[in-house]
């Protein structure tokens, strides 16, 4: 199969979403190990710091394990509007502003 991204692109943005959501080398490890992952969670750390290159699969069974747990996470608290609004209501009332997206 050909990868649509770069080994070194897909790391550093696996590293950049553990770090963005809080989640924990341990808590990355264990799920990963827990889905078939076979590297030790030092592999795991140097991987995620660039000096241990993981397979292509276990690189895909790394962030397989990191976006289950962000899955996981709560929802952020949303800022409510003054009245309840569908999506077509904000879209149009953004449009009707002139504020670009």
């Amino acid at each position: 199969m050909t990868r649509d991204i770069p080994a070194d692109e897909q790391r550093r943005l696996t590293a950049h979403a553990i770090k963005a959501a809080g989640l924990t080398l341990q808590s990355v490890w264990e799920r990963y190990f827990g889905i078939t992952g076979n590297a030790d969670m030092t592999e795991i750390e140097a991987h995620l710091y660039g000096a241990f290159p993981l397979s292509d699969e276990e690189a895909d069974i790394l962030t397989h394990a990191v976006n289950e747990l962000i899955n996981e996470m709560p929802a952020l608290p949303r800022a409510p509007y003054s009245t309840h609004l569908t999506t077509a209501d904000v879209v149009r009332e953004i449009g009707s502003t002139g504020i670009d997206s």
